[in-house]
């Protein structure tokens, strides 16, 4: 039986996933204020954002599996309290080696939620509407980047801890509403696609690897880009402010287009051909990116129309998984999901980082068969609609 419970299950989950995000999300708009703190290098700064993606992929495969063999309300609680014992260890850091320490424990949190979250909410939405909860639950890190950076600078004016304690105390309200509200749906909704399988059979589904592999090659390319635009603009005479904004852009796209994406997915009854059909533009759109960036204004356009392009890939992604291997073993796909995304975040700005010397233009470029490559590996999912 489906019931109107459902929308508190998916507005809990995105709830605590915007959480997360704002933890994962608070050292870049108070960097300065924590090299000047911690007397950081810029190498030992950049730590305290990839350890969060290393925390994530070393947490993604474990949380899969069990959170399909314990459920997603017993692994979201454990891990919703590492989230906030992080953040508060953080709060009263004394050295930089303990805030590290912290943002490991925010990091497994971090991944784990873009795993139980989804999963809840593929347990208690049917088919025809998991595109659209799914879509609506897709901005999440968007979302809680831009709370990140608009309340930092307020909240640091007299330390750096009250950025910490104010995740503190969003990470405690985030706990309680998991606790208290999540419950296991009713019944147990079947898919077409689902069949009598174990979590090992899941890790051997070949098609559920072939998207995660796609997801890999997007968000290489995409956060690869995202990391090193700024870096560029500023190098042929934009401001830093003009290029940071310029950069946020995509990100914000994704947040209106997110949801439009679940609908359309519902509505067309297919993911491949979102997921393809965004991967391919994006492809397309990367080496025509040095020639929208004489001018702001066509800059500001073609930013735009990158991030709408991009806001078509997380929901159909994040359904994949239950359409390919039911409600019940969801949430072992979604963590083969997100094992290989973080992998893309984390080599996606090294490779490109590499390339760069031999020139921008070839690095652009370079992006365009990344894409096209994970495209190509979605097609072959033969089961996936």
């Amino acid at each position: 039986m489906i019931t109107k419970y459902r929308w508190v299950i998916l507005f809990v989950a995105v709830f605590v996933s915007v959480v997360a995000a704002i933890n994962y999300f608070k050292p870049p708009p108070i960097m300065p204020i924590l090299i000047e703190a911690f007397r950081l290098d810029y190498a030992m700064a950049s730590l305290l954002m990839s350890s969060f993606s290393i925390s994530a992929v070393i947490v993604s495969l474990p949380t899969g599996s069990l959170t399909e063999r314990f459920g997603p309300k017993k692994i979201g609680t454990l891990m919703l309290a590492c989230l906030t014992m992080g953040s508060i260890i953080g709060s009263f850091a004394p050295n930089y080696t303990t805030l590290l320490i912290s943002r490991f424990l925010e990091g497994f949190a971090f991944g784990s939620a873009l795993i139980f979250a989804p999963a809840l909410i593929t347990m208690w939405f049917p088919p025809n509407e998991l595109g659209k909860a799914l879509g609506i639950f897709a901005p999440c890190v968007p979302i809680g980047m831009l709370l990140s950076y608009a309340v930092a600078p307020a909240l640091v004016t007299t330390s750096w801890q009250s950025m910490w304690w104010f995740t503190t105390l969003l990470s405690i309200i985030a706990c309680v509403f998991f606790v208290t509200l999540i419950k296991t749906p009713p019944t147990t909704i079947t898919y077409k696609e689902e069949k009598k399988a174990s979590g090992v059979a899941a890790y051997r589904h070949t098609d559920i690897w072939l998207v995660a592999f796609g997801w890999l090659c997007f968000n290489f390319a995409a956060i690869g880009f995202s990391t090193w635009l700024p870096t560029h603009l500023t190098e042929i005479g934009y401001s830093l402010t003009l290029a940071s904004v310029v950069s946020t852009i995509p990100m914000v796209m994704c947040i209106p287009i997110g949801p439009i994406a679940g609908v359309v997915v519902d509505k067309i009854k297919s993911m491949k051909k979102l997921i393809v059909t965004s991967c391919i533009l994006s492809g397309i759109a990367f080496p025509l990116y040095i020639f929208f960036t004489s001018n702001f204004w066509i800059l500001t356009a073609y930013v735009i129309a990158l991030g709408t392009i991009w806001g078509f890939v997380p929901a159909p992604t994040l359904a994949s998984s239950g359409a390919l291997l039911g409600p019940k073993l969801a949430s072992v796909g979604l963590g083969i999901l997100n094992f290989m995304s973080n992998i893309g975040y984390l080599i996606g700005p090294l490779v490109l980082g590499i390339i760069i010397p031999m020139g921008w233009n070839i690095a652009f470029a370079t992006l365009a068969p990344i894409c096209f490559i994970g495209a190509t590996a979605v097609t072959f999912a033969r089961r996936l609609k």
